[in-house]
């Protein structure tokens, strides 16, 4: 039995106890830090496996706790894009990630790449110019401008 179940039990023993109550909250974040922190890492191995829609899933499910993680976002972004996902989702999620760190190539990168299979072909344009602006010899970006 775990820590956080046997604070759960005290809980329903003496559910007054504002002691234990703190305990159990504070056994769930580091439990659910753990869990999310495992899923991180299950979703990078599902990346490299060419696992797209498990990956975003795993990400996803990260997301659930690091609500703020940008880079989170924008790997649960990418592999949507990938695995032909929620493209919409995968949109919001990237630009959310943009939102956080404004200068960041690949998330920008990212962005275009679904922009332009939304169908939005000038934002995805722009998107990438402004990534070539950031990086001149980024390949990703490069790669990407020479398959417009």
């Amino acid at each position: 039995m775990t820590a956080l179940n046997h604070f759960e039990l005290a809980l329903q023993i003496t559910p007054d106890d504002r002691k234990i109550r703190e305990m159990v909250e504070r056994a769930r974040n580091e439990a659910g830090a753990a869990l999310s922190k495992t899923y991180e890492k299950q979703g990078a191995f599902e990346e490299e496996l060419g696992q797209w829609v498990r990956a975003a899933q795993s990400f996803l499910k990260a997301l659930d706790v690091q609500k703020e993680n940008h880079r989170l976002m924008d790997r649960a972004a990418y592999n949507l894009f990938r695995g032909g996902g929620n493209m919409f989702r995968a949109e919001e999620l990237a630009r959310q990630a943009l939102e956080h760190e404004p200068n960041n190539v690949d998330y920008r990168a990212t962005l275009s790449e679904i922009l332009q299979k939304n169908g939005d072909k000038t934002g995805a344009a722009r998107s990438l110019e402004e990534a070539s602006r950031l990086d001149p010899g980024n390949e990703r970006v490069a790669r990407l401008l020479g398959a417009r």
